[in-house]
């Protein structure tokens, strides 16, 4: 399987999100690793899916991120969500603060069901959906 497609990432992150529910106390490590991780992961997953359906992927981007470049791209509910994820994921991946459920997301405490219904939400969207 392709790096490029977000099934990639996707397969990923559903043994994740099972992982996650399913994790009484029976994990080997901290569940706090794989909530990292798993937001981290659900991230990538959309932005790939955004970059690919667009046609973005080997665009040269100058002056701004390529993950700015896609995002800017997406309609506007679209891209408020992957501005979220997005903070969110640089949370889970640099901010030495205790991270795990709720989630900030939106202004709003969210559980990781809802942030798994934003991705398969993104990864049903058409580039006529998702185009701003």
């Amino acid at each position: 399987m392709s790096f490029e497609s977000n099934q990639y990432y996707k397969k990923l992150c559903d043994m994740q999100f099972m992982q996650i529910m399913n994790s009484a106390s029976n994990l080997p490590f901290d569940l706090e690793i794989l909530e990292r991780n798993y937001v981290s992961r659900l991230y990538y997953t959309a932005f790939l899916h955004c970059s690919n359906t667009l046609g973005l992927l080997n665009d040269k981007v100058e002056g701004e991120s390529s993950h700015n470049y896609v995002i800017n791209k997406l309609d506007n509910e679209y891209l408020l969500t992957m501005v979220h994820l997005k903070k969110l994921r640089k949370d889970a991946d640099y901010n030495l603060k205790p991270f795990g459920q709720p989630f900030k997301f939106k202004n709003k405490n969210v559980k990781v069901q809802m942030l798994k219904a934003r991705l398969d939400d993104i990864l049903n969207q058409d580039k006529a959906s998702l185009s701003a």
